[in-house]
């Protein structure tokens, strides 16, 4: 029996993540969109830290990011980028609560609004945990 080839695409689960979060953000879903752009580098960065401290981190602070963009959209250097980022943020903050008699703190996706990333453009997040906020109820969807 002879075999036919067989053409067998492969899917890369991060690509599959960014090209449907284009579509959502196309769509106007920006909940469905964020959360998409955030799996998307989380799984491109091959980062195999599951703790929910971290993710709930990372989410959040991503978030932050595309929605401080004047565009809605992010490359894929630019988002490995800004990946990186958050994860030598939250290194850094890991050692500095280790050596902290407080420890990690109560509410993260609270506290993780108000650690601040030098992200490379200038956004003004002065009131940004505010509930009255637009921005509060899709960061609370993400989180």
């Amino acid at each position: 029996m002879q075999m036919l080839p067989c053409r067998v695409e492969k899917v890369r689960l991060d690509r599959f993540f960014y090209d449907l979060a284009h579509d959502f953000s196309r769509q106007g879903d920006l909940s469905d969109a964020l959360n998409c752009f955030c799996d998307a580098f989380l799984v491109r960065s091959g980062d195999h830290d599951t703790s929910q401290d971290w993710l709930t981190f990372y989410n959040v602070q991503f978030t932050m990011y595309m929605l401080g963009k004047r565009r809605f959209d992010i490359q894929i250097p630019e988002g490995d980028m800004v990946f990186q980022l958050i994860r030598d943020r939250w290194v850094d903050l890991k050692k500095e609560l280790g050596k902290s008699r407080l420890g990690l703190v109560r509410n993260l996706f609270e506290w993780s609004k108000t650690v601040e990333i030098d992200f490379p453009f200038e956004v003004d997040f002065s009131g940004f945990p505010g509930q009255c906020d637009p921005i509060f109820s899709i960061l609370e969807q993400v989180g």
